[in-house]
């Protein structure tokens, strides 16, 4: 099964995004043809106001189309991978490869006024930190989440832009061995004792932290 960009939800971000240019040339051109009384500077600037909230949907609807535009994901049933192609790069996300996934939409019951439910997109952080990123302009989170069964952690922003920054805690294999290093220096004077405790308590030392207190236990004669 592949899909491609949604023409629907293409048309709705189309909507969004005409709305907002509409709106700038209207503001441009009463700027230039401006006229006297309170009445129309009342409704100049209430246009004024909805344009600017109108840039953040404009906003959206641009990056996401920029992200997915010209790419397709395949869900491959048998050997139960996605494959997704863009612009001659073909990527494969298999499940023992995701090191973390989120989820990013706006939490309906939260009441806010401002939030824009019709954005939402899926990242998928594979080793060495690499990074796919899906949005509902091609197809619904949930639909990768349920093809390929992976634990996944739901944010939810009023406004669900395309972060970069999520799971940026997340290590290479290099940074990983340099922290173990940089951790083998600092326990190198530790006990027998000390560096097991180390390694047992798994909830409150990182990984890197244990696997150099490791190191280290193998050394001690």
């Amino acid at each position: 099964m592949i899909k491609k960009i949604k023409k629907i939800k293409l048309m709705e971000f189309g909507i969004l995004s005409s709305f907002s240019i509409f709106l700038f040339y209207y503001l441009l051109k009463s700027s230039i043809f401006s006229q006297n009384g309170s009445l129309f500077w009342a409704i100049y600037i209430f246009l004024v106001s909805l344009f600017i909230l109108s840039l953040i949907p404009l906003y959206l609807s641009l990056t996401y189309i920029i992200e997915d535009i010209n790419k397709t994901v395949q869900f491959d049933f048998t050997n139960k991978v996605i494959v997704i192609k863009k612009k001659g790069k073909i990527t494969t996300i298999k499940k023992d490869e995701i090191i973390a996934a989120y989820q990013v939409m706006v939490n309906m019951y939260s009441g806010a006024r401002n939030s824009l439910p019709w954005f939402k997109y899926l990242l998928i952080i594979k080793n060495e930190r690499e990074r796919i990123c899906i949005t509902n302009l091609i197809c619904d989170p949930e639909d990768v989440l349920s093809f390929l069964k992976i634990k996944y952690k739901t944010i939810y922003w009023n406004i669900p832009i395309i972060s970069r920054a999520i799971g940026s805690e997340f290590l290479t294999n290099v940074e990983f061995k340099e922290k173990v290093k940089e951790f083998e220096e600092e326990y190198q004077n530790y006990s027998r004792e000390q560096l097991e405790e180390i390694v047992s308590k798994k909830e409150i030392y990182t990984e890197y932290a244990r696997q150099a207190a490791s190191e280290l236990l193998k050394k001690i004669i």
